[in-house]
C-alpha cells in the first residue's frame, strides 16, 4: 500500500474561472472563500483559481498578483 498515490491525486481536478472588474476591495476575500470551500469538498480537488480581469482601473490586478504569490493554484 505504500506505493499508492495520495487520494487527492486520483480525484478529478477542477478549475474555477472568475471574471472580475474593479474588485480590489473584494478579490482577496473571494479567493480565500473559494480556496476554503474547495478544501472541504470531497470528490474533487481545486487545480486552478483563474481570475480574468476585464481592464480594471483600480488595484484589482495588483491584489490578484499578491494573493497568487501565496498560493500556486491562483
Amino acid at each position: 500500500m505504500a506505493d499508492m498515490e495520495p487520494r487527492t491525486a486520483t480525484l478529478p481536478g477542477v478549475s474555477v474561472i472568475v471574471p472580475v472588474m474593479n474588485e480590489a476591495d473584494t478579490i482577496g476575500a473571494l479567493a480565500e472563500q473559494v480556496l476554503a470551500v474547495s478544501a472541504t469538498q470531497d470528490g474533487f480537488r481545486l487545480c486552478d483559481l483563474v481570475f480574468i480581469d476585464d481592464g480594471s482601473i483600480d488595484e484589482t490586478w495588483a491584489r490578484i498578483r499578491a494573493t497568487a504569490a501565496s498560493d500556486p493554484r491562483i
